[in-house]
């Protein structure tokens, strides 16, 4: 018999989910959309309040125009590789380094309680919540991938070089 039964998983997912939304002031309620059939959680563009849209169709006079630039790696999961999966639409946007560690169609988050294991009395924690961005790919299991890829070689990090900052100074600064 399983250690936690999925009846008593779905309660504690239940649970935590009104736990979030209770301390959550309405607009940070962006990202925790309610649970699809799946039992998933989702950002959905339809249902963000109008502010976000707000700021994307009506951007004010002095915003930045130029290319962005967002570094990614290995060592990138959770909720670095959400974000990136939603900017990773957006053409101004040069990605950055090597893939993520972390998938691009989602992430195991939330709130992560403490659990103690009956014999050992060790202590784990894992998250109760699927985050799903709304961009996905058909590439099940990887992470985001970037436009500019760089490895930096680890006597190069040791030596305090930085591949992936130098060139994307290069790109600014020609």
């Amino acid at each position: 018999m399983p250690l936690l039964s999925k009846d008593l998983l779905d309660k504690i997912k239940k649970r935590q989910i009104e736990y979030i939304k209770s301390y959550m002031p309405e607009q940070l309620n962006l990202y925790i959309v309610p649970q699809g059939r799946d039992g998933n959680c989702r950002q959905s563009r339809q249902e963000l309040p109008n502010l976000v849209d707000a700021f994307i169709s009506n951007p004010k006079e002095n915003n930045f125009k130029g290319k962005k630039y967002v570094l990614i790696n290995g060592a990138s999961f959770s909720a670095s590789c959400i974000l990136s999966s939603s900017l990773k639409s957006d053409k101004k946007i040069e990605f950055v380094g090597e893939e993520t560690g972390g998938d691009f169609n989602g992430t195991v988050a939330g709130r992560m309680p403490p659990f103690k294991m009956p014999n050992s009395k060790l202590y784990f924690s894992f998250g109760l919540m699927d985050v799903i961005p709304v961009n996905q790919t058909d590439k099940k299991g990887r992470g985001i991938f970037p436009n500019q890829e760089i490895t930096t070689p680890v006597q190069d990090k040791v030596l305090g070089k930085d591949l992936e900052i130098d060139w994307i100074l290069k790109q600014i600064y020609p």
